[in-house]
């Protein structure tokens, strides 16, 4: 290394023994394809980072104009102008057929200030402090250099901060215990390399056989291969030892948690925010991961709770006065009702006067004050004002309990005889309305039994705002269906409660939770099982994914696996049948697979999958998440494993009331975990 006091520059053109460094990139073929006007066409990923076979050349030219339009004078990039910058981007786009995407622009511009500084690095390491063109000036090369600036740039290289900062750089480089290997097109060219050898070692298998694209490596894979000499041996000891500890957890078949993958556990160091190491450049830490939910409570006056209370009532009871009143409302189990005497109010339907016209028991989930579980199932009759010999009030039904799900549970009417729902099997009982919900429509045309949408409901949601602008913290359970910790913001609650915006993934979890116990319900719990959405999220992690989605199905042994999954900010829906080998694709837009994604990887280990053609269709841009509860509600309800054009031969919307119904069933779970919460402090 040169004299640490300053740099060195002779400014001599004499012939050097030195080895020609890197010139200036030209690429002619380029400006030949654009000298007549003709924008190149570019491909972009949903990270706005540049993909397909242009991509290489636009990130050439990109950094060309950041070296061309922006002074090496300049200190750093956040001090370059707008106008700088702005001028930068219009050039791009005069020759780039590029997309109006403020994403894709924030990392265009982004990657042209890496490119600069990388610039003024290479002119800093290469013509200065005794680097390889020492014996030349970079005037030969660049253009847009002149004398007066060239001697400028090496006046503020001699100056104390920047030779104290650098001095500083070297030591941190020479302490880095994990030293790379890898080229100027860093981990996206590794990563593109890996794939092509993972590709070529298929097709040598595979002989005559077209064989599919492999899964992109894991970033414990990629960072182990960026730290391999050609001999083999790694580049320290210390990442021999991380690279031995990373193929421990492999073996033993780790499973990521949360932010806490492979990589993170055998280094032993959280990921922090800016660039995932690993990854490769404009992938931060929430675009690899996702957001990792934080709810900041707000912060309102006594006067403007009261007042927003008031206000919710105020609106609720409206809402009820104007909604004709229905042959069987359905109540919340823990609400009391004030029940009119008068004929005309919520009554149970009539017995015709025509014996021709049987009655049909309707079928119904029975639950007792003080608990949101459902005790048994039961079949509501009419059969007349009496019970027993004794008269049916207005506020009462008649019914038969069909499964126990509680023995013990305590009636609400008790007899001389029945007490408890053990003993009110094979006999009629009173139930009061309150604390009935109806879930299937008896037709006599159709032999399954599939949910029925909630016709009228309390205002659980109503409720549930108010609950939650009391909370502190995230709400936080144990989710029954997979027993994981989830944490619940507040402000996911409160765009499932308001219904205007698309669904926050922990929202799904909830879900799977209502679902597992809905199945434990319906004595289904051995039929059906679910894929955690949060585990599915990093479609980019392949093996990871299909990794977890193995143990699972080796460990739960379920007919039908049910895999909601946030794709391209929509949610869409998988049902994977292990037995039939089987994926079908469910997608509220009609879209298909964006690159298959998370259908590939399930497919590495089941025969195929197919997109079902007759699925509902959203109307609304934010309605997937309630079309995928939906779906998954009627298939567990329908007790169907295959078969599907039984329940999805409708392409037509869900109706309001189909969607209100699974936002309320999801609010009162989190009304009832809430309410534990509170009763636990």
């Amino acid at each position: 290394m040169g004299d640490p006091a300053g740099p060195s520059q002779s400014g001599s053109n004499t012939q050097s023994n030195r080895k020609r460094g890197r010139g200036r990139t030209r690429m002619k073929n380029l400006k030949m394809k654009t000298a007549h006007g003709e924008k190149l066409p570019i491909e972009f990923q949903s990270n706005g980072l540049p993909s397909g076979e242009n991509a290489k050349r636009f990130k050439l030219q990109v950094a060309s104009f950041a070296r061309e339009c922006t002074s090496i004078l300049i200190s750093d990039w956040n001090s370059v102008p707008d106008a700088t910058k702005d001028e930068i981007w219009k050039s791009i786009t005069a020759k780039w057929d590029m997309p109006n995407d403020k994403i894709v622009k924030k990392k265009t511009i982004s990657y042209a200030g890496e490119r600069w500084k990388a610039f003024k690095y290479s002119l800093t390491s290469r013509y200065l402090f005794d680097g390889e063109n020492i014996d030349k000036s970079p005037m030969e090369t660049y253009d847009f250099i002149d004398e007066d600036i060239w001697q400028e740039f090496i006046r503020t290289r001699a100056e104390p901060s920047f030779l104290e900062k650098r001095l500083n750089a070297q030591q941190t480089q020479a302490h880095n215990k994990y030293p790379h290997r890898l080229s100027q097109g860093g981990y996206e060219l590794l990563e593109k390399k890996m794939m092509e050898e993972k590709l070529k070692e298929r097709q040598e298998a595979a002989g005559d056989i077209e064989v599919p694209p492999p899964s992109p490596p894991q970033r414990h894979e990629k960072w182990k291969r960026a730290r391999i000499k050609p001999s083999g041996e790694y580049t320290s000891e210390d990442t021999r030892v991380v690279a031995e500890t990373i193929d421990s957890l492999v073996s033993d078949g780790f499973v990521q948690n949360g932010r806490e993958d492979i990589l993170v556990k055998a280094l032993g160091q959280d990921e922090h925010p800016g660039r995932v190491r690993a990854v490769g450049r404009g992938v931060g830490i929430r675009e690899y991961f996702g957001s990792k939910s934080h709810s900041t409570p707000s912060v309102i006056s006594g006067a403007q709770l009261a007042a927003l209370t008031k206000k919710i009532t105020q609106d609720v009871l409206q809402t009820l006065r104007t909604q004709p009143n229905q042959n069987f409302p359905i109540y919340s189990p823990n609400t009391t009702q004030n029940v009119s005497t008068k004929d005309s109010c919520s009554t149970v339907p009539q017995t015709p006067d025509d014996e021709e016209n049987i009655d049909i028991p309707e079928e119904c989930e029975l639950y007792v004050d003080g608990s949101n579980y459902v005790v048994a199932h039961a079949n509501v009759y009419n059969l007349g004002p009496t019970i027993h010999n004794q008269v049916l009030a207005n506020d009462m039904v008649r019914v038969a309990v069909t499964k126990v799900i509680d023995a013990k549970a305590q009636v609400p009417v008790p007899t001389d005889e029945v007490t408890t729902i053990a003993q009110a099997v094979n006999t009629f009982i009173k139930w009061p309305k309150r604390l009935l919900r109806v879930i299937t429509n008896k037709d006599v045309d159709i032999p399954m039994k599939v949910d029925v949408p909630q016709k009228k409901s309390e205002p659980i949601c109503q409720k549930l705002i108010v609950k939650a602008m009391y909370m502190e913290q995230d709400l936080k359970f144990k989710a029954k269906h997979s027993g994981i910790d989830i944490e619940l913001p507040r402000d996911d609650i409160m765009d499932l409660c308001l219904g205007k915006k698309e669904l926050h993934l922990t929202i799904l979890q909830v879900w799977l939770t209502y679902l597992h116990r809905r199945c434990v319900e319906l004595g289904k719990s051995g039929m059906y099982g679910f894929l955690d959405p949060y585990y599915t999220l990093d479609q980019n992690d392949r093996v990871s994914v299909q990794t977890y989605i193995q143990n699972t199905m080796d460990h739960n042994k379920k007919d039908l696996y049910l895999a909601p999954y946030f794709n391209n900010r929509h949610w869409q829906l998988l049902i994977i049948n292990p037995k039939k080998r089987e994926v079908t694709f469910l997608c509220s837009l009609g879209k298909k697979p964006s690159d298959k994604n998370l259908p590939v990887i399930v497919d590495s280990a089941l025969e195929g999958y197919y997109k079902l053609q007759g699925s509902r269709r959203q109307s609304v841009s934010y309605e997937s998440g309630y079309f995928v509860m939906l779906h998954m509600l009627n298939i567990i309800s329908s007790g169907v494993v295959d078969s599907w054009m039984q329940i999805f031969a409708d392409s037509t919307p869900f109706q309001k009331d189909e969607v209100k119904n699974v936002q309320e069933r999801c609010a009162n779970l989190i009304l009832e975990l809430i309410e534990a919460n509170e009763d636990s402090l």
